[in-house]
This record gives C-alpha cells, sequence and structure tokens, in this order.
C-alpha cells in the first residue's frame, strides 16, 4: 500500500509538470502559438538559442543575443549536446528540452526516493511522508504575495524539486546528480563506487558546476568534522570527486574570464541573493523545524548521510551570502537538506497521530505558494501573455526567417521578438537578453529608440549600416512612416496579418 503511495506521488507530480504545457498548447487558440516556456520565458528562450547553435553542428558556444558573439568556448554543452541530439532524432528543439525535462524529473524522483530509503533505513511511512515534501514544499512567500512582494520561493526555481522541474531539464537533472554523488560517496567503496563517484561529479560540473560546488563543499567540510570526532575520512573518494569537477569548473571560469565578449556576458550576469528576510519566509516553516534538529540528538540510522544534511544546512546558508555577484546560485537545491532535516523532526514524535499530523501541516502551509505559481502559469495561458505567445503573423515570419535567412543573420527587432528569434531561427539579434546582449542596457536603449522613431533619417540610415543589420523585423510597427527613405531601399521579404495585427520583414540591401 506504501509503495501504491510513492508510485501515485510520482504520478501526480508528473502530472503537475505536464499538463500546464498541455494546457497550453492546446489552447493556444487560431491567433497564438505557444512558445513552449511558461516559467522564466527569457531564460528558457536563451536555452532554446543554444541547443540551436548544437542543431546547426556547434560545440562551441557563442553569444546568439549579440551583434559580436566572439570565437566560441565549450561551455554550456549540454543544451549544445540537446540540439545535437534533436537534429539526429528529428525532434524539434523545444520537443527535445521538454522531453528531456520529463526525463530529468524521473531521474530526481527515483535519486530522491533512493537517498530516502539509505537515510531511513526502508521505513517505508517516513520516505513516502519524507519525499512528498520535499517534492511538492515549498516556503512561505504566499503569504506576501497579496502586498505585491514576490519572495525567492515562488521564482528561484533551482533551490526547489518543484519548481525546478517545471523550468528546464537542467535543473532536475543536476539536483539528480547532486543527491546521487552525495548517496553514492557514502556507499561501501570500491572500484565501481569510485568511478560512479568520478561519472557523476563530471556530469554534475558540465551541467550544473554551480551545484558540483556545493556537493565538493559539503563533502569536504563534512569529512573535516568526521575526521575531527572519529579520526575516520575517505580521502580517495574526495580526491576522485575532485579530479572529476575541479578541471571542468575551472575551465570554466577560465573560458568566460578569458573571452573579451564573455567576461562582458558574465559581468552583466550578477545574481545576488535575497534579503535575509527573503530567505527565510522563502525556507520557512521548514528552516526553523532543521534548525531544530541539530538541537535533538535523532535515532538516525544512516549519520553519514544526516551529518552531510546538517552540513549542507549551515554551509549553504553561509555560502549563499559571500560577497560576490553570483551569490544566489548557491541557493541550488537548498530546499532538498532543509526539507528533509525538518521531516526527521517532525518523524521523531514517539505517536503516529502527532508525525502525521505535523506532516500534513507543513505541507499545507508550503504547497501554497506552488498552487500561487501555477496559478500565474494559468492566468498568463488564458491572457495569451506575449512573453509566452507569438501571434500567428509573427509565428509565421519567424518561420519564413527560418527557412531563408543566413545563418548568423543579424536581425533588428524590438526587445521582445529580440528573445525569441536565436532559438527559433538561428539568427543573431540586436538586443534580446539582458545578460547574454553585450553591453545590454546600452543595446536595448538603441532598438528601443529606433522603433519608438527616435532617430531621424540620417541618424537611422547610420544606425544599420554601423552595426551591420540583415534583416528588420517589425512586429505591428508602421516604420516606413518613421523611415520611408531608408525602408525604400529595402526588400519587404515578407508580410504578414492585416492592418490591426501585421509583421513586416526588410531585408537591407
Amino acid at each position: 500500500m506504501r509503495s501504491l503511495r510513492i508510485l501515485l506521488l510520482f504520478l501526480f507530480l508528473l502530472l503537475l509538470i505536464i499538463l500546464p504545457y498541455i494546457f497550453a498548447f492546446t489552447t493556444q487558440g487560431e491567433d497564438h502559438v505557444f512558445s513552449g516556456f511558461l516559467v522564466n520565458p527569457l531564460d528558457g528562450n536563451s536555452y532554446l538559442a543554444k541547443m540551436m547553435e548544437g542543431y546547426q553542428g556547434r560545440w562551441l558556444f557563442t553569444l546568439p543575443y549579440s551583434q559580436n558573439p566572439g570565437s566560441g568556448e565549450y561551455i554550456f554543452l549540454f543544451y549544445l549536446f540537446l540540439g545535437h541530439l534533436a537534429r539526429v532524432t528529428g525532434l524539434s528543439l523545444i520537443a527535445t528540452f521538454h522531453i528531456t525535462r520529463v526525463l530529468s524529473v524521473v531521474f530526481l524522483f527515483l535519486v530522491l526516493y533512493q537517498f530516502l530509503r539509505d537515510y531511513f533505513d526502508e521505513e517505508k511511512e517516513k520516505i513516502g511522508l519524507t519525499l512528498m515534501i520535499v517534492i511538492l514544499g515549498s516556503g512561505l512567500g504566499w503569504l506576501l504575495t497579496p502586498l505585491g512582494i514576490k519572495t525567492s520561493d515562488l521564482w528561484v526555481a533551482e533551490a526547489f524539486p518543484l519548481l525546478a522541474s517545471f523550468q528546464n531539464p537542467h535543473f532536475p537533472l543536476g539536483l539528480g546528480l547532486m543527491i546521487l554523488t552525495i548517496l553514492q560517496f557514502f556507499r561501501k567503496q570500491n572500484k565501481f563506487s569510485l568511478f560512479f563517484i568520478f561519472i557523476c561529479g563530471a556530469a554534475l560540473a558540465i551541467i550544473l558546476p554551480f551545484g558540483a560546488v556545493v556537493v565538493g563543499s559539503v563533502l569536504l567540510v563534512q569529512q573535516v568534522w568526521v575526521w575531527i570526532r572519529k579520526k575516520e575520512i575517505h580521502p580517495f573518494k574526495l580526491l576522485i570527486l575532485a579530479l572529476a569537477t575541479l578541471p571542468l569548473v575551472v575551465y570554466q571560469y577560465l573560458a568566460v574570464a578569458t573571452s573579451p565578449e564573455l567576461a562582458i556576458w558574465n559581468s552583466q550576469n550578477l545574481t545576488p541573493s535575497p534579503p535575509i528576510w527573503d530567505f527565510l519566509i522563502s525556507f520557512s516553516p521548514a528552516m526553523v523545524l532543521a534548525g531544530l534538529s541539530i538541537t535533538k540528538k535523532f535515532q538516525v540510522r544512516n549519520s553519514e548521510l544526516f551529518t552531510t544534511l546538517i552540513t549542507w544546512l549551515i554551509l549553504g546558508a553561509i555560502i549563499i551570502y559571500l560577497p560576490i555577484g553570483i551569490q544566489r546560485r548557491f541557493m541550488v537545491g537548498y530546499y532538498i537538506p532543509v526539507s528533509i532535516l525538518a521531516c526527521t523532526f517532525l518523524l521523531s514524535f514517539p505517536k503516529r497521530k502527532t508525525r502525521i499530523l505535523g506532516i500534513s501541516a507543513l505541507l499545507a502551509l508550503t504547497s501554497l505558494t506552488i498552487i500561487i505559481v501555477f496559478m500565474a502559469g494559468f492566468s498568463a495561458i488564458l491572457n495569451k501573455n506575449p512573453l509566452i505567445f507569438l501571434t500567428k503573423p509573427e509565428y509565421e515570419a519567424v518561420q519564413w526567417l527560418k527557412l531563408n535567412s543566413k545563418s548568423d543573420a543579424l536581425i533588428l527587432a524590438d526587445s521582445r521578438m529580440g528573445m525569441f528569434l536565436p532559438g527559433l531561427t538561428n539568427s543573431r539579434v540586436i538586443y534580446g537578453h539582458p545578460f547574454e546582449t553585450l553591453n545590454a542596457m546600452g543595446k536595448k536603449q538603441t532598438v528601443e529608440d529606433f522603433f519608438n522613431c527616435q532617430y531621424d533619417l540620417d541618424e537611422g540610415s547610420n544606425y544599420l549600416s554601423d552595426n551591420g543589420v540583415n534583416y528588420i523585423f517589425a512586429s505591428n510597427v508602421n516604420l516606413r512612416e518613421c523611415y520611408s527613405q531608408i525602408l525604400n531601399d529595402a526588400d519587404i521579404f515578407f508580410h504578414a496579418g492585416d492592418s490591426s495585427n501585421f509583421v513586416e520583414i526588410y531585408r537591407l540591401r
């Protein structure tokens, strides 16, 4: 019966991460086309742009959202690989993206289940209840949504398994690899286990490098803690993990730091952690209960996994607030130790009724945030939010560009369409992403000025020629009223729609 409950939880999770997308595709209607992303479409389209580079046969990542893409580096290999996979299988990029996302969620669920089996030593009730909280739980951000405050549990997807599963494939796959690496680290040492640690570590460093840093740091500190207390340690396993992860992480860091284009991108890619009050609300009440687990002596069968979770809980809170520009990245997977330790505390009570009541209350308090996220997604679908839907003329124009424009053609489009085009057409844009467009703020302003008719004819002509624009993608903007003499010398290569909803594509001679 308890195995059946775990299976039902698994099926429920799959429905949660699949049905909203099916609903979006089936309700797009005759006038709109769903882009394929419900959460954070800005990053979703950037993943698609990376896949498009792989689809074109490349293994070097360049910046498709910039007119100066750079010479390329071996980073973002996961999405480049998915692009190659799409080409080989004949699947569309978006289908490959979501199939991989679903398979990654299956992997994450199975790894978490196995972790909890080892942690609770096959106590099925504890495994099922904890798995439910880890998978479906969140924070108390719902309390502040009526005030218009959006806390981290509503949008920092990589920190929470369900949000991660809803957004992209590399978050759930990376979280699964983090847990699997920890799990394998404490298995009986043999040649297979060492090889497995190496493979998991290397894959994690490629797919989710910040996850590799977190896992490596947690295991190192945990081993130091154990050495101080018991004079026991797994030095060879630490060495294998370091050999698997450090060269890849260091290479990616140096590749970004030494590339002129990627260095500019990285300087814009600032991800500061939320304020302390936001952090506490986003991980409470589970964090409070997890904190209590430190003060209580538990009869935990697997003490090594328990001390690792405690280490992650404490060390994670420290490194999340290191004074560096990418500190929020270290929130990756943080809800996992928080929620497992919270359940460990609640399940330590002797009376079963008290345990069930505590877990139920925790789930009720934390699942409301997830409900808000899903409601926002359905609202965006019903309202045909322009960040996740293209109009039919826009879609037809995109398809025309995909078939007729040359690879790496430079397109001038407004900031919204600039977000879509690189992943859908293999073209570059003047502006399309606040991080991956070099000198993004300035480029965005020039694009807005052009489409708002802020340039005179000479300025407009110089802007187009100086930037080497090949095509202008004009959605519901009659540019001939602003730049008639310039565009009289350009070919209208495509027109779709009517006077109220249209797209024109100009090719510059």
